[in-house]
């Protein structure tokens, strides 16, 4: 896509303003159209070398919304790739445009960013040392920590045994049921945290503690506060708390039923799959492909070698 400002900017051998703020500066493969100057075959279309760029135009907004197509000459309805102009301070990447270090972009131009004092720059936004933390007004203030916290970074923590409330450090007390962890307290094997207390567990039978809760036996699961036991049906394995059908047989509800392999095709595992050169339709037969001219089977599906691509009556015409 290309910024309004740049459109503007745009004169008959060059182009400038290449819009940035996408994730990427590779342009979109372009299908559908005819391949102008200063372009190259990609896959089943073909997109702008290196260093340029889709021409904008009216066409061209049109044509991106249906088929993240950039851009058509006005005179003649044809997409052209046109040179991309960098403005200063700026380098060309891939088929866009992006600000050097310390610069940021500003419209169609490359802004110095400014730096505060114990400051710096770090991908394109500005950061203060450690140390210090970046305020309303663009400076970087020193961190001033409060008793029983150290500065970390750009903010402070408590120390070992206290946490934080507020602007402050207070003391976390341990006891027979929790243990301290940093800067909070967690409860003991056996024990859960409600509120602002540990209450012992209890377990249900077929179960046992893990940690500050509690897990069922294999071959059982968790049933609100119980462990039920698993039901495996027939032809079927136990898997932790469930279970799973063996290999030809397929899940039907609480059963397993056998797989049973249809006309140009087999089983694999628990399902089953047509033959290369086969796809399933509507009913789940497997039938044969019709394959094209200029086109490739690629196990249950074909695709249009490279030069050609896939028109509406599933021919492979030459880009």
């Amino acid at each position: 896509m290309i910024s309004a400002g740049a459109e503007a900017a745009a004169q008959d051998t060059n182009i400038s303003g290449t819009d940035t703020s996408v994730s990427t500066f590779v342009m979109p493969v372009q299908t559908g159209t005819a391949m102008p100057a200063n372009a190259r075959i990609s896959g089943n279309g073909w997109i702008c070398f290196t260093g340029f760029a889709l021409k904008p135009g009216p066409a061209a907004s049109q044509q991106a919304t249906s088929q993240q197509v950039g851009g058509t000459s006005a005179a003649s309805g044809q997409p052209e790739c046109l040179a991309i102009r960098p403005p200063r301070n700026a380098i060309i990447v891939a088929n866009s445009w992006q600000c050097v270090h310390g610069f940021t972009r500003d419209g169609d131009r490359c802004q110095r960013i400014e730096v505060p004092a114990y400051g710096y720059i770090h991908n394109g936004i500005v950061t203060c040392h450690a140390g210090f933390a970046l305020d309303d007004l663009g400076t970087c203030k020193r961190i001033t920590a409060p008793a029983n916290a150290v500065v970390a970074g750009n903010d402070w923590r408590c120390r070992p045994g206290f946490r934080k409330q507020g602007d402050a450090c207070i003391a976390i007390t341990a006891s027979a049921s929790h243990v301290i962890r940093g800067d909070d307290w967690n409860c003991r094997a056996g024990y859960q945290r409600i509120e602002d207390r540990c209450e012992a567990i209890s377990v249900p039978s077929h179960a046992y503690i893990t940690g500050n809760g509690w897990s069922c036996y294999p071959g059982y699961r968790r049933d609100g506060d119980e462990c039920a036991k698993v039901a495996v049906p027939e032809h079927a394995t136990l898997r932790g708390d469930s279970w799973t059908c063996n290999l030809g047989y397929q899940k039907n509800e609480g059963a397993c039923i056998p797989l049973v392999a249809p006309a140009n095709g087999y089983v694999q595992g628990n399902e089953t799959k047509c033959f290369a050169g086969f796809a399933r339709d509507e009913t789940g037969a497997c039938r044969r492909l019709v394959v094209p001219a200029n086109a490739t089977v690629r196990n249950n599906r074909w695709t249009c070698n490279p030069g050609f691509v896939r028109s509406e009556d599933d021919a492979c015409k030459k880009i």
